[in-house]
């Protein structure tokens, strides 16, 4: 890897650390802002367009310092895309089958963009695919957009491992270059987003930030498609692992709460984040106990990308890790129940009352 990409990185960092003071100013200026509510444990009023930040920096940079044509114009489409429906999600609230439908459209016309190599009918099972698989990525980013510095610590984990997958495995896409700007972005706004946060992402960055991320694993499958070798395959079959852990929230949650009767799209405080704080951590620990096992399972597919094992082991191994996500989601769901909070109470952590400031980061239904 040339320096290159990572002074894309650096670039993204810088821009991000720059653009969220603006953006908090035009969210106390419109009333963009989240108050202390029975669902939240925000107890002080926080900006939500710091997404916009991430945006501006993750857009921009990857515009001005990357080119591939139809490619690159068509995830910046997707980008410009969800960060509007986002925004608008934060500002006005937009029911989830509208946000469903546009994630849907935005992914399947990206993923047919994308590989107009193939033939029409292999081409449209991929855009249906891209239909499905968008929205997932997106909704995964949204939903653990729930506590302090979660999100934005956990997609920065995720693009570094597309990059670093992508750089093993020999790769010279614009994947890495992708990777490395998301990365440096995510940990420009951190710097803001910490516990306890000063501003969230919004809708509008957790979206956008779902989206960015699928799109440069997009690039990477195409990439291995387009250039197939061991590695580029290992690395293909790989990067799943990259957000292992956001779908593994979002499966506990989703499984937990359709057994009370509640939507999964719907705030709350039932998270795994919000779990591991009842249950004693500090907002730190709990921030590093789930980035431990993101770093885990991103190394995991560095790894494999690395040694090229053989496709059917690699699934295996894959297979594997997704199950021990899953055990630890299941141990978590039932040694940590979910507790409904009383009418009209502002949720208050056991472990830290004045510093937690968790909160899933738009006023808007999800």
């Amino acid at each position: 890897m040339t320096i290159g990409p990572m002074l894309l990185g650096v670039a993204a960092f810088a821009v991000a650390v720059l653009m969220v003071p603006v953006t908090n100013k035009l969210a106390f200026r419109y009333g963009a802002v989240v108050h202390p509510r029975a669902d939240r444990w925000s107890r002080q009023v926080v900006p939500i367009l710091g997404g916009l930040a991430v945006a501006i920096a993750v857009g921009v940079v990857a515009w001005l310092a990357l080119d591939e044509g139809t490619t690159l114009a068509a995830w910046l489409a997707g980008l410009v895309g969800l960060t509007a429906i986002g925004l608008m999600d934060d500002l006005f609230g937009v029911r989830p089958r509208y946000r469903l439908l546009a994630e849907a459209l935005l992914g399947a016309g990206f993923l047919i963009v994308v590989f107009d190599d193939l033939q029409p009918l292999p081409r449209l099972a991929v855009g249906l695919a891209g239909a499905i698989a968008i929205p997932v990525m997106t909704n995964a980013t949204n939903l653990v957009d729930n506590s302090d510095g979660l999100a934005s610590s956990l997609s920065a984990e995720t693009a570094l491992t597309v990059a670093l997958t992508a750089i093993v495995a020999g790769m010279k896409g614009n994947e890495i270059g992708l990777g490395l700007v998301i990365t440096g972005a995510c940990l420009g706004f951190l710097i803001h987003n910490r516990p306890p946060a000063r501003v969230f992402l919004g809708d509008a960055g957790s979206l956008m930030l779902g989206f960015a991320l699928a799109g440069a694993g997009t690039l990477l499958i195409h990439d291995a498609e387009i250039h197939p070798g061991p590695h580029a395959t290992a690395a293909a079959l790989a990067i799943p692992l990259a957000a292992f852990v956001q779908f593994g929230d979002v499966a506990m949650v989703s499984v937990t709460r359709m057994r009370r009767g509640v939507s999964p799209f719907m705030g709350g405080t039932d998270h795994t984040s919000h779990r591991l704080v009842r249950a004693g951590l500090q907002p730190w620990e709990m921030l590093t106990v789930v980035g431990l096992a993101s770093g885990v399972c991103g190394s995991l597919a560095v790894v494999l990308s690395w040694f090229a094992p053989d496709p059917v082991i690699e699934i295996v191994i894959v297979a594997a890790a997704g199950v021990l996500v899953l055990g630890f989601e299941t141990i978590i769901a039932l040694r940590i129940p979910h507790e409904t909070p009383a009418a009209g109470a502002v949720l208050q952590p056991v472990a830290v009352p004045d510093e937690v400031a968790a909160s899933e980061s738009a006023a808007g239904p999800r």
